[in-house]
């Protein structure tokens, strides 16, 4: 029965640490300069991080555009992102809030010097609730207790 119990702590402990991407998706940038929308639903509050990552060692970026916009249930304008970026710059990253359950689309334009090649990487989590927090936290209690209660009665027998 203590092992049982033990068991299903460190299993709510376990789960409220899982995360999965609600959006992932790469896009490989050759000589040519790229534009990319892309459409994704949430069920939460969530972030979206965008990088651009070199693959060779040469050429640099020279703008970003990029938007993010939730279409429904309310269409708004959630973020935008206009840079120029300085002589050399070879990677980037940034993040949208996106700030409730929905549909959002996000659009992103990015020019650079003909050497520059790499890949952007978008990828969309989901905010953890406050729910998440406790459940995380009633499960290491329920190991901490079960672990103590396992050592007191190794030390009295």
């Amino acid at each position: 029965m203590k092992s049982l119990k033990a068991i299903a702590a460190v299993t709510m402990f376990a789960a409220a640490g899982l995360s999965h991407a609600a959006f992932s998706k790469t896009y490989n940038v050759g000589v040519a300069p790229i534009a990319a929308a892309d459409t994704f639903t949430v069920a939460g509050p969530s972030t979206l991080t965008f990088e651009l990552l070199p693959a060779n060692l040469t050429g640099s970026l020279a703008n970003l555009f990029a938007v993010s916009y939730q279409l429904a249930p309310v269409g708004q304008l959630v973020g935008l992102q206009s840079l120029v970026f300085n002589q050399g710059t070879r990677s980037f990253s940034g993040s949208f809030n996106l700030p409730a359950a929905g549909t959002y689309t996000s659009f992103f334009a990015v020019t650079k010097d003909a050497n520059w090649v790499g890949k952007l990487n978008l990828n969309v989590v989901p905010v953890p609730e406050p729910e998440t927090y406790a459940l995380m936290g009633a499960g290491l209690l329920g190991v901490l207790l079960s672990r103590r209660r396992k050592q007191r009665t190794a030390i009295a027998a």
